[in-house]
């Protein structure tokens, strides 16, 4: 997994919660169908069904990853990843400059990809 695909997790995160909270697998072509993470099985249910455990996975890795951040890093992965606001404005209401959110990000990426 590279530091792209781990950002793509972040991304779907709150898209894949709601969808599991809901107790609703999606169907062919929802949230759930996001991006595979592995070789295509033969048959549309193989599919579904891994995709389904895919965002299991994914829900429960970005669950660990918020477990192990400091409040600030968890501010940040909120504000950039859930609500989708962009760096200067995650920079500005974490009091920092946007090249440091930047590497704040470079940082959790990285923690994620050791966590998943």
């Amino acid at each position: 997994m590279t530091l792209d695909e781990a950002e793509q997790d972040l991304w779907a995160y709150p898209s894949l919660k709601d969808r599991v909270e809901a107790h609703d697998p999606g169907t062919p072509g929802s949230i759930i169908w996001w991006q595979p993470h592995s070789n295509e099985p033969s048959s549309p249910l193989e599919r579904h069904v891994i995709r389904w455990e895919e965002a299991l996975m994914t829900i429960a890795a970005v669950d660990r990853l918020l477990r192990r951040l400091q409040r600030d890093e968890r501010r940040l992965v909120r504000l950039r990843y859930f609500e989708r606001r962009d760096w200067p404005d995650v920079a500005k209401r974490l009091h920092m400059s946007t090249a440091t959110a930047t590497r704040w990000r470079t940082k959790i990426l990285t923690l994620y990809l050791t966590i998943r």
